[in-house]
């Protein structure tokens, strides 16, 4: 009986040992693949390059652009990865400045999650007072490492009181609709070479008519695609309205 409960204990002892291997092993992999992607690296300074349409009087104008984004407010464990980016925006032929855009990233078990609000404050031009539904901090627009060709998503609906592009004060409502992997390619960019799933989504805005100000436009709806690369994030987005590009971004330069 002695002999017995002696190897039990070693038996159960071993096993313990072995479960806090795994365990251990497990946060080493959780935590570095949360560095792979540059949303959450702060030694890693990243550049797009791209262009814009924009309206000069009654036709469109292109305008050259190239976006840095600066990481801050970094925390990574064991557990989960957030970040907060601010993309810059720089000043256009005319010298005017675009607004710079904040944009919040979340990694929780190798998955990269993007808050809605992040598109809402696209739209909203990050003005003050900006008031989103509560509903919306448990939307997220989410890129699994497991993604396939053919792989579709939840659509998504926010809604927020804020501004559109002229300044004027309204409900607001933020669709992302449709969204689904469609193939997988090849990318090489100035800044390197990736096997990269691109990704198409209708992203469609919207103001409520009993809020809305005078004279504004009751909807607009965007294509958008996205080349995305797991464990490191997004290289390229293109935006369409109807058949146009109407904006075009693609990864130029990272420095370490």
């Amino acid at each position: 009986m002695r002999y017995i409960r002696i190897n039990t204990l070693k038996h159960f002892q071993m096993r313990v040992i072995l479960i806090i291997l795994i365990v251990v092993c497990s946060l080493e992999v959780r935590s570095q693949n949360c560095k792979d992607f540059y949303y959450f690296n702060k030694d890693m300074t990243v550049e797009f390059t791209g262009f814009r349409l924009s309206q000069s009087g009654r036709s469109l104008e292109r305008e050259d652009l190239t976006y840095a984004l600066k990481f801050e407010e970094m925390e990574a464990n064991n557990d989960f990865c957030q970040s907060k980016m601010i993309q810059s925006v720089p000043t256009n032929k005319k010298k005017t400045k675009g607004v710079d855009l904040t944009f919040f990233y979340l990694m929780n078990v190798d998955t990269l999650k993007m808050p809605i609000n992040n598109w809402m404050g696209v739209w909203s031009k990050q003005r003050a007072a900006v008031e989103t539904d509560k509903d919306n901090d448990n939307l997220f627009v989410v890129y699994p490492p497991d993604m396939s060709v053919g792989q579709t998503f939840q659509d998504l609906k926010g809604r927020k009181t804020g501004y559109d592009a002229e300044g004027r004060k309204a409900k607001i409502n933020v669709e992302i609709k449709n969204r689904k992997v469609e193939k997988k390619e090849t990318i090489t960019t100035s800044a390197g070479t990736w096997e990269a799933y691109k990704m198409t989504f209708d992203f469609r805005i919207s103001f409520e008519k009993d809020l809305r100000s005078p004279g504004a436009s009751p909807d607009f709806t965007f294509k958008w695609e996205e080349w995305f690369v797991p464990k490191f994030g997004i290289i390229k987005v293109n935006n369409y309205m109807g058949s146009s590009v109407i904006s075009s971004a693609t990864i130029s330069s990272i420095k370490k």
